[in-house]
């Protein structure tokens, strides 16, 4: 496996761990920053708080992120110097409004952290070599049609419990966990059996009158209007060949 396939891999595993914690579709790309060079996946860099659309897009620290930079950054996103490319993206999501204030993202985001340590990853100065050094971009496959409508009513049936309590064993709690099975099975190949999750959750949540109907009946919607895909012929999302 050349060194492209393999940052493209670990692109790929990291977004699925990434969707098993958050419960949302993740757009993980790889570029180099605009400011200090290094390798970056979000607004603000993660490596040195560039954000092209502040108003001062002409200072930052580091000046330029060297590869040690980099990989010190990438080892110390997990305890004792353990972390791994996997570590580095998701421990981003910990400076999140939903990691401090909702304990149900909490616990499944330390959870995949836990998992992030233990996955293959390449060293991160391949990272820095191919993506600073070599300019590449690694990014996921687009979506199809049927998956953009699965994962539009995952995110309106956590809409729909948005108001409810934000505990271990909860409504919300409950929902969360139906919303990872189905993401489990998108994963897998399961599509047909994935969206069959979520429509049991939301047609049960409506006879029940739990959460938000307008909501729900969206999500409804939206997975009735996917495409049955033959069981058959179903492939769990990947990498480009």
């Amino acid at each position: 496996m050349d060194a492209d396939q393999t940052v493209e891999r670990a692109v790929e595993a990291i977004a699925s761990l990434y969707e098993r914690a958050v419960l949302a579709r993740s757009p993980l790309h790889l570029a180099g920053c605009g400011g200090c060079g290094g390798p970056t996946f979000q607004q603000p860099c993660p490596l040195c708080d560039f954000y092209p659309m502040g108003a001062d897009k002409g200072r930052w620290h580091p000046e330029t992120a060297s590869r040690q930079f980099f990989c010190d950054k990438v080892a110390g996103s997990a305890p004792q110097g353990t972390g791994n490319l996997a570590t580095w993206v998701l421990s981003a999501l910990k400076k999140s409004v939903a990691y401090a204030r909702n304990p149900v993202v909490r616990d499944r985001l330390d959870a995949a952290l836990a998992d992030a340590v233990t996955l293959d990853m390449p060293d991160p100065g391949l990272v820095y070599d191919r993506v600073s050094g070599a300019g590449m971009i690694y990014g996921r496959v687009a979506d199809d049609h049927g998956r953009r409508r699965f994962w539009e009513a995952a995110s309106l049936l956590k809409e729909a419990c948005h108001d409810e309590p934000r505990v271990a064993g909860s409504s919300q709690d409950r929902i969360c966990s139906v919303i990872a099975d189905a993401v489990s099975d998108l994963h897998a190949g399961r599509f047909a059996a994935a969206c069959g999750t979520l429509r049991a959750a939301a047609s049960e949540r409506l006879d029940r009158r739990h959460g938000d109907p307008h909501a729900i009946r969206r999500a409804i919607a939206e997975l009735d209007a996917i495409v049955p895909e033959d069981p058959e012929e179903e492939t769990a999302p990947g990498p480009r060949p």
